[in-house]
């Protein structure tokens, strides 16, 4: 309103000084002087709406700015938390994407609620159009496309009524794949559980893309797994329910929940990620890791520096930086003072890092924890498929070996007994031997007896013929002599 008076103030003022000019000026002063004062009136009018603009835009700028200030700090705030607090009650974007990724890693797709059909020809068709809410089929027309494609390999898991897998099917190659159904075939020989879980109807089956990976906090609290560490002997990935795992590996493995295969497998969970007693330091040191505090600020590299990182499916090099993207941070990792993390100490260089932070006072020694070793179910469930199939394979041979000593002692008895009975004839031929031995027997004994007398006999003839010889030797001397004489006797005589 001012601005308006002075305005028609300076209006009137100028009216007056062109008026009392009139009889002093000539016409073009007067007309110079009033083409000046609109001129002027345009300056100030432009130049009072750019005053208006400037001012506007400057406090706009100043809010803007401001605003564009305390955006970039939140953000920062989100990104990377905040600086000055220790135990943030919200987590950082970097946190959850370092988590997610690490969660996804090994994730892959899931497809929940299939329907499998009756196996058949060593193949079985599963639908993927899960059931509606009532139970009945769902529609395939509305179910969204699965996205599996042939040759494709898929981890099968029959699911409890409580919608959770609860036991391994097998490993299946997508032989045909449709928009709402698989046609699968196991790339494994089934074991007779497995054929038995296929065949159960009506059932509802969990694929996986990727065989699920094990965790630490797969089994704990929710409320407790993300809790900052802190030097106090709570467990590190939360605390778990102890008759929920009895009653979880109670329905896996079909033993009682207080069964001393559940209770082993039950008390290696309970112990994870916490502290560690001196029976397990001294019975499995490779499970015991060094809880550390951090006394001052530090960086350390956690990325590997191979450049074709990832390619051989390691996530970690041997010196255990992260070699796949989704692990990797780019940066060195910062630690602030009054953090606390928990390092592996059963390796060398492990030893040489956590001994290389406490010498240099880095950091403190909190205790030791005992962390469980995480299993790898794909070659866990591969090596007892490996061996089962070795089972069978030896147990082939072993029953070919059976039923070829079947045959063997079948053909070995028909020779016993063709051996018997050739003994038995044999002992009748014997018998027959014997008889026929004793009658020689007796009759070599009679033809001895003759034999004996017959050369007594002969011996006595053999003398008499001797005799008798002698005797005629006797008389053919006698004769001889006799011949002879008469011979010369009548030679003598003469002839008339």
């Amino acid at each position: 309103m001012i601005p308006l008076l002075i305005g028609i103030l300076l209006l009137i003022l100028f009216i007056v000084a062109i008026v009392l000019s009139v009889s002093t000026w000539r016409a073009w002063h007067i007309v110079a002087a009033c083409m000046t004062f609109l001129a002027a009136v345009g300056l100030v009018i432009v130049a009072s709406l750019t005053l208006k603009t400037h001012n506007h835009w400057r406090k706009t700028h100043a809010d803007v700015s401001k605003q564009a200030a305390d955006a970039a700090h939140e953000g920062r705030l989100l990104a990377y938390g905040d600086p000055t607090v220790v135990a943030s009650p919200t987590p950082s974007v970097d946190d959850l994407q370092h988590q997610l990724n690490r969660a996804l890693l090994d994730r892959g797709r899931v497809w929940r609620r299939c329907t499998p059909g009756v196996p058949a020809n060593n193949a079985v068709q599963v639908s993927t159009v899960p059931p509606t809410e009532t139970g009945e089929p769902g529609d395939p027309n509305t179910a969204p496309p699965n996205g599996i494609a042939v040759d494709m390999v898929l981890y099968a898991f029959l699911e409890d009524v409580n919608r959770m897998p609860v036991a391994y099917l097998g490993e299946f190659l997508v032989t045909d794949a449709q928009p709402t159904g698989v046609t699968l075939q196991p790339t494994l020989p089934m074991d007779q559980v497995q054929q038995s879980q296929v065949t159960i109807q009506p059932a509802f089956w969990t694929l996986y893309e990727m065989m699920p990976i094990d965790s630490h906090q797969v089994f704990s609290d929710e409320d407790t797994m993300g809790q900052i560490l802190d030097d106090t002997p709570k467990p590190v990935y939360g605390a778990m329910d102890e008759q929920n795992l009895r009653t979880i590996f109670a329905a896996v493995t079909g033993q009682p929940g207080d069964s001393q295969v559940v209770t082993e497998l039950v008390m290696d969970y309970l112990k994870d990620g916490s502290p560690a007693g001196d029976q397990d330091v001294n019975q499995s040191p490779e499970n015991i890791w060094l809880k550390l505090e951090f006394r001052k600020d530090h960086k350390e590299r956690v990325d590997s520096s191979n450049p074709d990182a990832g390619m051989a499916g390691n996530y970690f090099d041997p010196e255990g930086y992260a070699e796949v993207s989704a692990l990797r941070h780019g940066e060195e990792a910062a630690v602030r003072a009054g953090d606390i993390g928990i390092f592996p100490y059963a390796l060398d260089e492990h030893r040489g890092l956590v001994d290389r932070l406490t010498s240099s006072e880095t950091c403190r020694v909190v205790g030791p924890v005992y962390i469980r070793s995480l299993r790898d179910y794909e070659h866990a469930f591969h090596d007892i498929q490996d061996r089962f199939t070795r089972a069978v394979e030896a147990t082939r041979r072993a029953q070919r070996d059976v039923d070829a000593l079947k045959l063997t002692i079948i053909k070995t008895q028909e020779q016993i007994a063709y051996r018997q009975d050739e003994r038995s004839k044999l002992q009748q031929d014997q018998q027959g031997f014997e008889r026929d031995k004793a009658q020689l027997t007796e009759l070599v004994a009679a033809l001895e007896s003759q034999k004996t007398a017959l050369r007594d006999e002969l011996s006595n003839l053999f003398k008499v013929n001797l005799a008798l010889e002698q005797q005629l030797t006797d008389y053919n001397a006698r004769l001889t002599e006799e011949i002879n004489q008469r011979a010369a006797a009548v030679a003598v005589v003469p002839h008339p």
